[in-house]
């Protein structure tokens, strides 16, 4: 299981084959990926921090952890730059994070463990929910 920095070209890393390599200086490495359907992150521990770019193409992604929804994140800045995401509490042991294509187009530029806070809150659902 993946610890300490995970780089986007790390074989550690499984993904969909429809990711596009973009050289960037902006990106950890020189290079960032983008525009995929899927990537499966394996970890230990109790935290993972996410790290993507975000620009004006950017759309939103589905966030799994051991299969299960969390939520969703905004990839979509007016501006590129740099952004990460960090998730917490999710138990000791082994876990795979899933970053998934929700609306339009992700960028992933690798991701660590452990994360650091501050850690995104999903908000509790209210009403109808399924």
């Amino acid at each position: 299981m993946a610890s300490g920095d995970i780089a986007q070209e790390s074989t550690l890393i499984a993904r969909s084959t429809n990711w596009v390599t973009v050289n960037a200086s902006i990106a950890s490495g020189g290079s960032y990926l983008r525009d995929g359907s899927n990537i499966w992150i394996p970890f230990t521990g109790d935290s993972i921090t996410l790290h993507g770019i975000v620009d004006s193409g950017g759309g939103d992604g589905e966030i799994l952890v051991d299969g299960l929804r969390q939520g969703t994140i905004s990839m979509y800045s007016p501006t590129t730059m740099t952004r990460d995401w960090s998730f917490g509490n999710l138990g000791v042991g082994a876990h795979v994070l899933q970053l998934r294509m929700y609306r339009g187009g992700l960028r992933f530029d690798g991701a660590t463990t452990p994360g650091s806070a501050p850690f995104v809150s999903w908000p509790t659902p209210s009403g109808v929910v399924r």
